[in-house]
């Protein structure tokens, strides 16, 4: 991965007082750290035994691995989840905006999203495997606890196939609530196999470049040369903010686009100040 670590690193070169290089996630959360997905506690410290909640969860993988940011303009009421009303300045708006919009993430029986409780080890999952889009598998689990007449069966099972998990003693306890150093490691792998995937995908297209005619010029907008991005919803979409592989910081690049007609530059600019990455603990 690109901006991952030295090949040697020393104890003094961890960013986090409770990971030394011993600890069995320390390279998988010192790459988020210097990627800035993630950036830890006032007091230098990671918790990584910490379980983390679906809120703080959909944050660092929307920041990790969606290719967007869904951003709503002005202030007009809008109910997102039984539990979830929009409103505008809050970190976590954004991200629940791009679940709801892009279907990564869904409420309950009863319609709430329950952004406060600790996320399970079978749901981050799940969200892994709609971000990836990761394709049915039909290999068997290791996992005993792992029965094919659960919701999540499938989703496991697509995450083990592309070694987002691993099996460590037959077990996946997926009920469990999924630790912050575990999810380090979760997000570290999806991160590997979607830069495998990109890689696979470039070497396709430099080939079919090679054997084709050069393909005519794609519709364009005025403004910065690049295709108009709309959603069926209205919301404003703008492009990812942080691409990991490029090394690109947040919103470094914006290009918005709105239903009806395009933002104009103090929009722009004051949504490029409101989404900036939120600096409590994540």
């Amino acid at each position: 991965l690109t901006g991952g670590l030295p090949a040697h690193v020393s104890a003094s070169e961890s960013s986090f007082t409770d990971v030394p290089v011993t600890h069995p996630y320390f390279v998988q959360i010192e790459y988020l750290k210097r990627n800035k997905i993630v950036a830890g506690y006032g007091d230098a410290t990671f918790k990584p035994e910490k379980p983390i909640t679906r809120a703080e969860f959909l944050k660092i993988l929307v920041t990790a691995l969606h290719s967007r940011i869904v951003i709503l303009g002005g202030n007009a009421p809008l109910k997102l989840y039984e539990d979830v009303h929009f409103r505008q300045g809050e970190w976590v708006m954004p991200y629940v905006l791009t679940a709801k919009v892009d279907g990564l993430m869904e409420g309950n029986s009863e319609g709430k999203l329950e952004l406060s409780r600790n996320i399970s080890r079978a749901e981050a999952v799940t969200v892994i495997a709609r971000e990836l889009q990761l394709p049915p598998h039909k290999s068997l689990l290791p996992f005993s606890d792992v029965k094919s007449d659960q919701w999540f069966y499938q989703n496991v099972k697509a995450a083990y196939d592309a070694e987002i998990i691993v099996n460590v003693d037959g077990t996946f306890k997926p009920l469990t609530p999924l630790t912050r150093g575990q999810m380090a490691d979760f997000i570290y792998r999806a991160l590997l196999y979607k830069q495998n995937l990109g890689a696979e995908k470039r070497e396709s297209v430099a080939r079919d470049t090679v054997m084709s005619t050069p393909a005519a010029a794609s519709n364009t907008d005025q403004a910065g040369g690049q295709p108009d991005e709309q959603n069926r919803n209205g919301c404003a979409v703008v492009a990812h903010a942080n691409d990991v592989q490029a090394g690109i910081t947040f919103f470094q690049q914006v290009h918005v686009a709105h239903l009806g007609g395009r933002l104009s530059l103090h929009e722009i600019q004051h949504m490029t100040t409101l989404f900036a990455p939120h600096n409590s603990s994540s």
